[in-house]
């Protein structure tokens, strides 16, 4: 944890409360995926890089990770995703990252591009991305590039106990929200997508490597506690109390 948290850009006081949190929920959720030390990995919707150094960490000293987000890079706080990644790239593990301002088909579409991905990972960044048909897209592009494994982390929108439902009830207006905007708008929680749907995205692409290139996707959804995902989220409700539903109805039609 110590090596992650000195690579990482952060406040003091939110260590403990966030930070950690985050590194470890990624700390497991690799474990789950369990990608052999000295892969090449695509990380895709990296951000401001937390799930990059994870994998940085675990891949060891002869793996790569390719980092892609298409996030400006005066985008985030409290520190931007540029000052982020410009601090990991400066640490231990930095050597190990290689962040680029692009997406998917950008990078993989480059006729110069000669570099093969053992695994791909979408850690929580489903939440950016405009509507299903671009998921698709993302994963067609890579089983057409030979991707052997697919890593995939996402909320999966059910409450195992009670103090997950404002969250969930969080998200889903974020969504709906989000869905209303003329034109609709992009960001966190726009939209939502249940893990059956994802599933079966994905297993279309598994037939497709299995069949075809004898390498099946894995894919794994999963939730944990100590996140703070659902604080942040909870600002959805301001546009459903106190009387400001019809503000937010007007905000919905710009």
């Amino acid at each position: 944890m110590d090596i992650l948290l000195s690579s990482y850009l952060h406040d003091e006081k939110a260590r403990t409360s966030i930070v950690e949190p985050n590194f470890q929920h990624r700390l497991a959720l690799t474990q789950t995926w369990d990608i052999a030390q000295g892969s090449r990995v695509l990380d895709i919707g990296c951000g401001q890089g937390e799930s990059s150094l994870v994998l940085a960490l675990i891949n060891g000293s002869h793996g790569q990770i390719t980092a892609i987000d298409t996030a400006p890079p005066d985008y985030g706080g409290p520190y931007t995703v540029e000052q982020s990644q410009k601090h990991i790239q400066a640490s231990t593990l930095g050597q190990r990252i290689q962040f680029l301002r692009t997406d998917t088909a950008g990078l993989l579409s480059q006729p110069t591009s000669t570099v093969k991905f053992d695994a791909a990972v979408l850690c929580h960044s489903l939440w950016y991305f405009p509507d299903r048909a671009s998921i698709a897209q993302v994963f067609q592009l890579l089983a057409d590039a030979k991707v052997r494994y697919l890593c995939l982390a996402e909320y999966g929108f059910r409450a195992s106990r009670p103090a997950q439902v404002p969250h969930i009830l969080a998200a889903r207006a974020q969504a709906q929200y989000h869905s209303l905007r003329k034109p609709p708008r992009q960001g966190r929680g726009s939209p939502t997508y249940a893990p059956r749907s994802l599933q079966k995205s994905c297993s279309t692409l598994r037939t497709k490597l299995a069949g075809e290139r004898n390498a099946p996707a894995t894919y794994n959804l999963t939730h944990s506690c100590g996140m703070a995902i659902g604080k942040w989220s909870s600002f959805a409700q301001s546009c459903f109390v106190n009387g400001s539903t019809r503000k937010a109805y007007q905000m919905m039609k710009l």
